[in-house]
């Protein structure tokens, strides 16, 4: 079962499973951040009747993803510099 609950989430979180894998990156981004607003309208307006559910919701699923987006580019970089062989802060503890 949570096989199942995994693949289902990955079908559609997934950037490198789902329908979108093989647009750019921007593109992938911007339609995530575009079908976010459009559930959250559809939570707020349709389901609890608050134009003020849709913009908490709207807004609360743009940082989430935005901030999801910046950890990844900051841990990929981070991990990228150790496989150069570049380290963040020299010896003496002070930045290269």
């Amino acid at each position: 079962m949570k096989k199942d609950i995994k693949e289902s989430y990955d079908a559609i979180m997934d950037d490198k499973v789902n329908a979108l894998k093989d647009l750019p990156f921007q593109v992938k981004f911007m339609s995530m951040q575009i079908l976010a607003w459009m559930w959250s309208a559809v939570f707020g307006i349709y389901i609890i009747e608050s134009i003020y559910a849709f913009g908490i919701s709207a807004i609360a699923h743009a940082l989430f993803i935005t901030m999801t987006v910046l950890t990844a580019f900051y841990f990929k970089q981070v991990r990228k510099q150790r496989i150069d062989g570049i380290l963040t802060r020299g010896h003496g503890g002070e930045h290269e």
